[in-house]
């Protein structure tokens, strides 16, 4: 019995901190446009790196340069959460 209760600690701690490892959790991706008060969203993302590059590639196809007041938030998907923590 013990063996079992290590071994399934174990797995739940190896997958927690997988959710939680900035290149492999996943993450909701919003985006504002400058001078606008409302968030667009953009997806899921895999990988903290592919949430930053989802919201560059919108911003680009929106005729906008890094430069021109745009902003994203990454949102840390989780088992008990849709936006745990924020990054960019």
């Amino acid at each position: 019995m013990k063996l079992i209760v290590t071994i399934a600690f174990a797995f739940w701690l190896l997958s927690t901190c997988a959710e939680r490892h900035p290149a492999s959790a996943r993450f909701n991706v919003y985006f504002w446009f400058p001078n606008e008060n409302k968030e667009y969203y953009l997806g899921v993302a895999q990988g903290l790196d592919h949430c930053g590059a989802m919201a560059w590639d919108f911003a680009k196809s929106k005729g906008l340069s890094s430069n021109s007041g745009w902003s994203h938030i990454c949102c840390l998907k989780t088992a008990s959460s849709e936006c745990e923590s924020k990054h960019r």
